[in-house]
């Protein structure tokens, strides 16, 4: 994980946990919509976020 861009959203108030999920949501973001099939990239998606709320109550 980028320092930088854990330490850009912590300076806009935004906690440690909360910035470092938000980042690794948005990497696995990426990747999902490289799936074609719509379906399955809702899934994926869905089950990244359940994943990350879970692992980090924020």
């Amino acid at each position: 994980m980028d320092p930088e861009q854990v330490f850009y959203l912590q300076a806009r108030g935004i906690p440690k946990p909360l910035a470092e999920q938000m980042i690794t949501k948005a990497f696995a973001a990426q990747v999902c919509e490289k799936v074609t099939l719509n379906n399955i990239r809702q899934y994926l998606l869905q089950h990244v976020t359940q994943k990350l709320e879970c692992g980090n109550n924020v």
